[in-house]
């Protein structure tokens, strides 16, 4: 890490502003997979952007899946880019190779020859199930749910307060607003406990749900490593993109408007970080790992297809619940994975 910080402090300006303030230099260290899922715009976030930035964030044009790489933010900053070469999930070289042209979409038709000549050939009743949509996954959810003793099954509603919207809390990630559990239900914990006693992705069984501690009611709940933790409503702030106008002065000393996107708090969310979880859609399942999963490969968006099935330690510990279709399998345009080695001045 001393080569990047040094790499990185010739290439940084004496200093940033912050609020119109001078501060001193920082380093900035980005991680991340741009051939994983794309990031999930809001329509009223994209509207903004297309104000912002021009119709290159509309449908259909090259930038218009908001990827960071395409920001002016990005390409002042000028990263020193670094690839992380080891494999720390899989172990098996061939399974890796097929992975890898998976990711790039490559060789499509020995990649999916191989997956489904090696996967396992039944349904793997206790591994979850990984699906395309959120929909997919509820009706899945719901029949497991519907198999347990209704008597112990609690609901749960959303404490939200502030000028909070309907739209400022639809795609709320880690919670519903109306939490149904139950005991012995499968679910998955999605956020981060403040002392540590979870971190967002844990897996594990709710076998309590009546405990109290204080004034507060906790769901209990058994991680698949065998911990029994204590889950609390976990408060999220809402905040709501904008733009604002201000005056400054131009290069020739004259007063110019200028805009700037900012995010404003609005409100708060507070539910238990807790979804039901026999099966996940796939852009949840992402950070996670499995030693066996069922998926189903219907996959719709770029990168989707390769993160359901890197999420596995093996080819064996996989079974795919339809036929694998090439159409199923997106990836990143040349176009665009040009436009991202340029971006890094490094090739990837």
């Amino acid at each position: 890490m001393k080569s990047i910080s040094a790499e990185n402090n010739k290439r940084l300006e004496p200093g940033y502003s912050c609020n119109g303030k001078k501060k001193n230099a920082i380093q900035l260290i980005v991680v991340g997979d741009f051939f994983q899922l794309p990031p999930v715009i809001k329509k009223e976030d994209r509207e903004i952007l297309v104000e912002m930035y021009g119709t290159e964030y509309e449908q259909g044009e090259t930038c218009e899946r908001g990827y960071a790489f395409f920001s002016k933010a990005w390409k002042e900053m000028k990263f020193h880019c670094v690839k992380l070469e080891e494999v720390c999930r899989q172990k098996d070289a061939e399974f890796l190779g097929i992975l890898n042209d998976i990711k790039y979409g490559r060789n499509l038709q020995n990649v999916i020859a191989y997956l489904e000549s090696n996967q396992s050939s039944d349904l793997i009743e206790e591994a979850p199930y990984f699906v395309g949509t959120n929909a997919k996954a509820d009706k899945i959810n719901q029949a497991h749910m519907r198999a347990l003793d209704d008597k112990t099954e609690k609901k749960f509603y959303a404490i939200i307060e502030g000028d909070v919207t309907y739209e400022d809390i639809k795609n709320i990630s880690y919670a519903k607003q109306s939490l149904v559990v139950n005991i012995g239900a499968k679910v998955m914990l999605t956020a981060n406990d403040a002392n540590g006693e979870y971190v967002n992705g844990t897996m594990g069984t709710i076998i309590d749900i009546s405990k109290e501690r204080g004034d507060a009611t906790c769901i209990q709940v058994l991680t698949d490593k065998g911990k029994k933790v204590d889950v609390y409503r976990y408060e999220r702030e809402i905040e709501r993109q904008d733009i604002e106008e201000h005056k400054e002065k131009g290069e020739n000393g004259e007063t110019v408007t200028v805009k700037k996107i900012v995010r404003k708090i609005v409100g708060s969310f507070k539910q238990f970080p807790i979804k039901i979880a026999w099966a996940l859609s796939i852009h949840k399942s992402q950070g996670q790992t499995f030693s066996q999963v069922n998926i189903d490969p219907q996959c719709w968006d770029s990168g989707q297809f390769y993160v359901a099935v890197s999420r596995a330690e093996s080819i064996e510990g996989i079974h795919f619940m339809v036929p694998i279709m090439k159409q199923y399998i997106r990836t990143l345009s040349d176009e665009v994975i040009k436009i991202l080695r340029e971006s890094l001045y490094s090739i990837i």
